[in-house]
């Protein structure tokens, strides 16, 4: 049995986060807190969102651990009956099969769900030479709505000669380069580092990042990219894993 109040705004951007991908998502509680994990039918896009123990007002957990999958889709729609909520009590009663989001005069309790997916992250190689980038939360914002309407493909490149991220796509007959001048470039001892992902999921994830975070990503030659930012005065982390496509 859980019991947690945590600031409104912080679930939110946890809701927010864990629901990239899919409505609906596997959620483990533990003494440590409660992380949040989920994925895309086609397995390119997955999200871990970490809410630690440090980040709610209370935190009451009767037993060791609590795993169960719920659709986000309750969380958001208590958002929105209970707009303008500074606090939420979040409790969750694995003996009764039922979760409960409570505040002010709204109270909204739902039962967990059976998934249709294996939550977690794959084991897969993580990015090869990978550098990391450091950039502001809405700096996607431009560049991908600019490309949706070329390609479903967008290229993310790192040229560490001046610091600055391209993102590139192509049409049948037109082509878009943007780029971003990075804060800071950490590691990698190569000019340039280039991802090709699927447009959708880069879509996906900056729909859910907050225009005030600050985001770190790694690239490399191969493998993932990896994209995460920290919220709840460093007490959350949501960390998105995306494979690349041919």
């Amino acid at each position: 049995m859980l019991t947690a109040v945590l600031p409104a705004e912080r679930l939110a951007t946890a809701v927010d986060a864990a629901a990239t991908f899919d409505e609906e998502c596997h959620l483990t509680i533990t003494d440590d807190g409660i992380t949040f994990r989920g994925t895309n039918e086609t397995r390119e896009g997955w999200v871990r969102v970490e809410v630690s123990k440090a980040a709610f007002e209370d935190f009451d957990l009767d037993g060791d651990r609590i795993d169960a999958t719920i659709n986000l889709e309750n969380f958001q729609r208590f958002q929105r009956l209970a707009a303008g909520t500074d606090t939420v009590q979040f409790d969750f009663d694995d003996d009764a099969g039922r979760a409960a989001l409570r505040a002010n005069n709204v109270s909204y309790s739902f039962p967990p769900i059976v998934s249709k997916y294996v939550p977690g992250i794959p084991a897969r190689h993580p990015p090869q030479r990978p550098v990391a980038i450091r950039f502001p939360g809405d700096a996607l914002h431009v560049p991908v709505r600019l490309a949706e309407p070329l390609t479903a493909r967008i290229a993310i490149e790192d040229r560490q000669d001046g610091n600055i991220l391209s993102i590139t796509a192509h049409g049948d007959d037109d082509s878009l380069e943007y780029t971003i001048h990075q804060e800071t470039t950490e590691g990698g001892q190569i000019p340039s580092v280039e991802a090709v992902l699927a447009l959708d999921n880069v879509t996906s994830i900056y729909d859910t990042i907050p225009n005030e975070a600050r985001v770190r990503m790694a690239l490399g030659e191969k493998g993932p990219i990896v994209a995460q930012f920290s919220f709840a005065d460093g007490e959350g982390l949501a960390r998105y894993r995306l494979e690349q496509v041919a």
